[in-house]
């Protein structure tokens, strides 16, 4: 049996939600009102004395002045928690359980401010990075803005592959927002009203950056993605295919979980084109493999184009086709 014919109907479907992304990413609006409210920045870190310091050097240097910042230490066993407790104007506390979830619960509870932005201890940021993340907020009807996530200094092919990769998953995440079919975001780069985060009712969602998204759009919340350059978080990427493995796995995890119904049917989509597509090496001719391949490269052509402009990323762009 060759797998030809589903693969061609699944990637029909699949074109159709790629073309919604890109229209929602075509659409997101710019936010340029100046916020002045407090605000709250939550970092959870366990081990991350390497790069902790490079973390609050960035925050030290924003233009935003009403900041209060928060590092949790969970339970590291180097010496993060004696660099944050050097840096002053920032707020160590010790987490009282295990694990990165519980970790910025805690963090959260803490702060003074209503508006809460979240990062993580190995991230580098611009100066303007949370003048540009709160400045949706003084829309009060906003709850949550997702941001904008990218690697930075790869060098080997692996890594730019890699950086390519994650560059499609967070647009698509920004162009499903844009389409009002918000399904993922990141929490290394995430602010919210604290009101919405403390209604967050069951333990998966707690402290967890897709299931809040997921609960903040069933309460007709509006959320919105903050497409400047300014408001990229930088992070790096992972070392080997092991470790890569090992995250997406992390992430897999929790969709069985999910209850949003665009997370549902867009999942199903993304997995089922790419299974047949799979199938089709087994089982189709070589012709059939060549057209279901090169419809699927056409698919991802023109948002990935977009994406890689956006992010400054150009030059890994001629990975696309290997990647594919």
């Amino acid at each position: 049996m060759s797998w030809f014919e589903p693969t061609i109907l699944f990637l029909i479907l699949y074109a159709f939600q790629i073309r919604k992304f890109e229209k929602g990413w075509d659409a997101l609006p710019r936010f340029t009102e100046q916020n002045n409210e407090c605000i709250s920045i939550v970092v959870a870190a366990r081990n991350e004395g390497e790069n902790i310091g490079d973390l609050l050097t960035d925050l030290s240097k924003q233009t935003y002045e009403n900041l209060e910042v928060i590092v949790v230490d969970d339970h590291s066993s180097d010496d993060t928690a004696k660099i944050v407790d050097s840096f002053p104007n920032v707020v160590l506390l010790r987490a009282s359980q295990e694990g990165k979830k519980a970790a910025i619960s805690e963090a959260v509870e803490a702060a003074k401010h209503t508006i809460i932005l979240t990062t993580d201890a190995d991230c580098r940021l611009s100066t303007t990075w949370v003048e540009k993340m709160v400045a949706p907020f003084t829309n009060k009807q906003i709850s949550l803005a997702v941001g904008p996530v990218a690697f930075q200094e790869e060098e080997s092919d692996f890594e730019k592959a890699q950086s390519l990769e994650f560059i499609s998953l967070i647009t698509s995440g920004a162009g499903a927002i844009g389409a009002k079919q918000a399904f993922m975001c990141n929490g290394a780069n995430l602010a919210f009203r604290k009101i919405n985060y403390a209604t967050v009712d069951t333990d998966k969602a707690s402290g967890d950056d897709v299931f809040l998204l997921h609960h903040a759009k069933k309460n007709g919340s509006e959320i919105v993605f903050v497409k400047e350059r300014e408001a990229i978080v930088f992070t790096s990427p992972k070392e080997d295919i092991h470790s890569l493995l090992e995250q997406r796995k992390r992430w897999a995890a929790k969709s069985s979980d999910y209850q949003d119904k665009d997370a549902k049917r867009i999942s199903w989509i993304v997995f089922l084109s790419n299974l047949c597509l799979l199938l089709l090496l087994f089982t189709g001719t070589w012709r059939e493999v060549f057209i279901a391949f090169v419809l699927k490269a056409i698919i991802d052509y023109s948002i990935l184009k977009k994406a890689v402009k956006f992010f400054q990323k150009e030059d890994i762009f001629h990975y696309f086709y290997p990647i594919q």
